[in-house]
């Protein structure tokens, strides 16, 4: 078959026309003789993401035409090489290296090079760390919940520091590291620094991390019941900072925070009775009562009166001899004392701690009898009664 103006196309292009051009057949072209035109330049849309980095690694994603065939893909004047020819005809991705500034991202076929346009433009952050993103942002003061920092360039990260307080952390990632928030005794906003060899970070409104107020809450006392100068474990949250400690609004005579949980407390005098144990923090003073449905248990103390000492601790079987009473929980105006189970007269008390009596006649004759200390309580219909021991007895002669 002869081709219609294959003779005058040869000519055209300046190639030479075989003898016999007249009866020339297609199957007697060579590829020397045919005009190829050259593949169209790949061309860059788009580049995700647009920044990274400047120390390298950035996976960046490129979307274009004419993908297919690219071999190099250049960051500004540095070429990096594809470990494969790709085969994509509108996406190709490759890994930035260490830069500083905007680039272009150029692609290359073996035949041609994509032009610099506005859309592949790539810019390198600093080298320094920098904080970008934080989770959570605030928290309550008194707890220490782990929190995810995000950024670029941790890479060897030395130090996390919220505030100016160094906590420990994890570097997960060289654009993420989860660090323990410390405990707070103020509410406040800091910024959280990360440190490294090339720096730390600035601060910005991005790693800004608020400690909540939260009021603290004592909601067990170990043991339940007792007598003042009694040792009282305290158990419950946002104990740091406690400035005072009280039972029934009277101060401790001493106390130990041992944790955010855990508060060892000296019970101070008191009357018998069951009262609130609350604390004070920079954060506020514990609640004494639950209120309202979902609120956390208030801590009680259970005060006993306890006698532990009689003076004088003997006298006629007669009666008639004023004893003074020395010990705890005693209540002024209110207590009645028992020699033997019988009611002392007279009975005056004028503190918590001492009472005075008037001893009655014995009914048994002479020997050691009980004596005993009845307070009225604000948690049942009983008396609160203290118990026998050595020191509470009285001595008929």
């Amino acid at each position: 078959m002869l081709i219609g103006g294959t003779i005058g196309v040869l000519i055209a292009a300046g190639l030479a026309v075989p003898a016999g051009a007249s009866q020339l057949k297609l199957r007697d072209l060579t590829p020397a003789a045919l005009v190829t035109s050259p593949a169209p330049a790949p061309v860059v849309l788009s580049i995700s993401p647009t920044q990274g980095s400047g120390l390298g690694g950035t996976k960046v994603s490129i979307v274009g035409e004419n993908l297919r065939g690219v071999t190099t893909v250049d960051f500004g004047s540095t070429v990096v090489t594809l470990k494969k020819v790709n085969n994509s005809k509108t996406k190709v991705k490759a890994v930035a290296p260490p830069g500083t500034g905007t680039v272009d991202i150029t692609v290359s076929t073996p035949e041609a090079t994509s032009e610099a346009v506005p859309a592949d433009r790539f810019t390198y952050l600093p080298k320094k760390p920098a904080v970008t993103k934080i989770s959570p942002s605030s928290h309550g003061a008194h707890l220490q919940p782990t929190v995810t920092i995000t950024g670029v360039n941790f890479n060897g990260a030395t130090e996390v520091d919220f505030g100016t307080t160094s906590v420990p952390f994890t570097l997960v990632k060289p654009t993420q590291i989860k660090a323990q928030a410390p405990l707070e005794q103020v509410e406040e906003t800091v910024d959280i620094t990360v440190v490294t060899p090339q720096g730390a970070t600035e601060a910005t409104p991005a790693d800004r991390y608020t400690f909540l107020a939260e009021f603290p809450s004592v909601e067990a006392a170990g043991p339940e019941k007792g007598f003042a100068g009694e040792t009282v474990t305290l158990t419950g949250s946002g104990f740091i900072g406690a400035s005072s400690v009280q039972f029934g609004k009277v101060d401790a005579e001493s106390f130990e925070v041992v944790s955010d949980k855990e508060i060892r407390a000296l019970a101070p005098p008191h009357m018998a009775e069951k009262v609130p144990v609350q604390i004070t923090t920079p954060f506020g003073l514990s609640p004494e009562q639950c209120t309202g449905g979902g609120c956390k248990p208030v801590a009680h103390f259970t005060y006993v009166p306890l006698i532990t000492s009689v003076s004088p601790g003997s006298g006629p079987l007669a009666g008639g001899t004023v004893m003074t009473l020395t010990g705890s929980g005693f209540a002024p105006g209110g207590t009645i004392v028992f020699v033997d189970g019988r009611v002392a007269s007279g009975v005056s008390c004028s503190s918590t701690e001492v009472c005075t009596a008037e001893v009655p006649e014995g009914k048994h004759g002479p020997g050691a009898v009980p004596v005993e200390v009845h307070v009225p309580t604000n948690y049942n219909s009983k008396e609160s009664v203290s118990p026998p021991s050595e020191a509470a007895r009285f001595t008929y002669e």
